[in-house]
């Protein structure tokens, strides 16, 4: 069986446990056998995959494991926490074996609620336009966002990021994974610094190569989980 068979079983797998946890019918075992099965067979798969693939799939399993109380059924809200990740997962990884094309640049989009993957892989496509440089401004970051710049990173050492925040205590956590990225990391060319303002800073850009911008209307982690508007600024002047 090829990676790409794999891949669509195991999505299948977790589209029954979303579907019966939507239902209100998934017990708790049930649950917890399909996701560590399918946490074990990527760990398996790894193996056998570029870096960039492997600390994406290191970055979704979760390190602890629950024992499952037999019998019980599962709240809709927790079989989302567990199994979407890892379908997001999943559909990546698939995306990557069959050589879809990602989607295509548009001036103006909207990514509605609900569509987190196609959120990630529109990001995604916008900073793999980038060959020199990505400048990212935004007021609040989540750690997420390096796990996608890394991928990037990783393939082209001469590309430079830049991200401009605000400065807010709910910052906390993506500093600390910053600090522990550039540590790991040392020869990739990123800076992350804040702004002087703080609450009433909330301009989003992204700037790729001096040359493309954007601008949502959405912190970038929450594209598809909010509902998102990104529009392109094409006049020279506002570039």
């Amino acid at each position: 069986m090829n990676l790409e068979q794999e891949y669509t079983i195991l999505i299948k797998d977790l589209d029954e446990i979303l579907s019966l946890g939507k239902d209100g019918l998934l017990k708790s075992e049930k649950m917890y056998g399909t996701i560590y099965a399918i946490e074990d067979k990527l760990k398996e798969i790894s193996k056998s995959l570029d870096e960039r693939s492997q600390l994406s799939i290191e970055k979704t399993i979760p390190m602890w494991r629950n024992v499952p109380k037999t019998g019980i059924f599962v709240r809709n809200e927790e079989v989302e926490k567990r199994a979407a990740p890892l379908r997001t997962l999943l559909t990546e990884l698939l995306s990557k074996q069959t050589g879809q094309p990602t989607l295509s640049l548009k001036q103006e989009l909207v990514i509605p609620a609900g569509k987190s993957y196609e959120g990630r892989l529109y990001l995604r496509n916008l900073f793999q336009q980038a060959s020199q440089s990505i400048f990212i401004r935004d007021s609040y970051f989540r750690p997420v966002i390096l796990d996608v710049l890394l991928e990037f990173m990783l393939d082209n050492n001469q590309l430079k990021v830049e991200i401009l925040m605000g400065d807010n205590q709910r910052l906390a956590p993506f500093k600390a994974s910053f600090s522990a990225f550039k540590q790991q990391y040392s020869t990739l060319n990123i800076q992350a610094r804040n702004s002087l303002s703080t609450d009433n800073d909330h301009p989003r850009y992204i700037l790729i190569d001096n040359q493309l911008l954007f601008n949502p209307d959405h912190s970038l982690d929450q594209w598809g989980v909010t509902t998102v508007n990104i529009h392109q600024l094409t006049d020279t002047s506002e570039v």
